[in-house]
């Protein structure tokens, strides 16, 4: 039996990862709380280092370099930085493997700043 192109339903075309709401990945519980607890403290002991985002009636957040504290060799921040790089080097591996981008993903690669909201 021959199939009418026009009956073809996208999931007929469309195999898994081709869609983009499949690159969509939620690591939840990725830091432990103590990391986090320790980060928030610290965000908010740093003020003179936020930078206030006032998008005009869009939403405004509070933001933070944390990558520039590092460069600045800020004791405080520097440990910080280092964990939470190595947890996002931890989920990008992860979502590599999940959603099967090793041949596609560069070998080497490098991120650009870290930052807080």
């Amino acid at each position: 039996m021959e199939v009418n192109p026009l009956h073809v339903s996208l999931s007929d075309v469309i195999k898994p990862c081709e869609r983009l709401v499949d690159y969509i990945k939620v690591y939840d519980d990725i830091c432990d709380k103590e990391l986090c607890d320790d980060i928030i403290k610290s965000f908010n002991s740093s003020e003179d280092h936020h930078t206030y985002i006032d998008r005009s009636q869009r939403p405004t957040f509070t933001e933070m370099n944390i990558s520039e504290r590092y460069t600045a060799r800020d004791v405080e921040w520097m440990s910080h930085q280092k964990q939470v790089q190595s947890h996002f080097i931890e989920a990008v591996s992860r979502y590599i493997d999940e959603v099967d981008l090793g041949p596609d993903f560069p070998v080497k690669y490098a991120f650009f700043r870290f930052f807080f909201n």
